[in-house]
């Protein structure tokens, strides 16, 4: 079957659009397959005080099966003095610690948007989630809004060598990384 990657603006107009493909066989069980797209000219993400939060969306088709999923193109990167760098420019991150609700069940994007918007007259650039880990759509909009999202590992409070807690652990960032990803 074949595997297509198309690449796309989201939320500003261009006329850019990237498509990679390539045939591919199925094995029964799980399959990884890569393909790279560049993205010329990119336009980078950005805090919203440093400029406009551009995305882009991905669309990646799998013979019938489609799935799409928007992201941003960023570098991130601390100096040795623990100073942050945004797209190589010095960023000083205004934020705070954020738990959208104690029952995760019950947070939504009405939640999220009068809480962000708070934040936002605060002049926040930065949100810490700590400890746990949110609802997808809080991210997406963290993206959408110019929001630096700050996502710490739910163990980072667990120190043991323990071969059982390393394994849950490594099991838990492995789905932690995808499910953000």
């Amino acid at each position: 079957t074949n595997l297509t990657v198309q690449v796309k603006p989201y939320n500003f107009q261009s006329s850019v659009k990237c498509t990679s493909s390539r045939e591919v066989v199925l094995q029964p069980g799980d399959n990884v397959f890569k393909l790279f797209v560049t993205i010329p000219e990119v336009r980078l993400w950005w805090t919203w005080d440093h400029g406009k939060p551009n995305l882009y969306t991905a669309k990646i088709q799998l013979g019938e099966d489609e799935i799409q999923m928007n992201f941003g193109v960023k570098e991130i990167h601390t100096d040795e003095k623990g100073q942050w760098y945004l797209n190589g420019r010095h960023i000083f991150l205004r934020g705070m610690r954020y738990i959208s609700s104690l029952w995760m069940s019950e947070a939504n994007e009405e939640m999220w948007r009068k809480d962000f918007q708070k934040m936002l007259d605060m002049d926040i650039n930065a949100i810490r989630i700590g400890s746990h880990v949110e609802r997808d759509g809080l991210y997406t909009l963290c993206d959408e809004l110019g929001l630096l999202m700050w996502q710490v590992f739910p163990l980072h409070y667990c120190i043991s060598a323990s071969e059982d807690v390393i394994n849950r652990a490594s099991d838990m960032i492995r789905d932690m990384g995808m499910m953000l990803t």
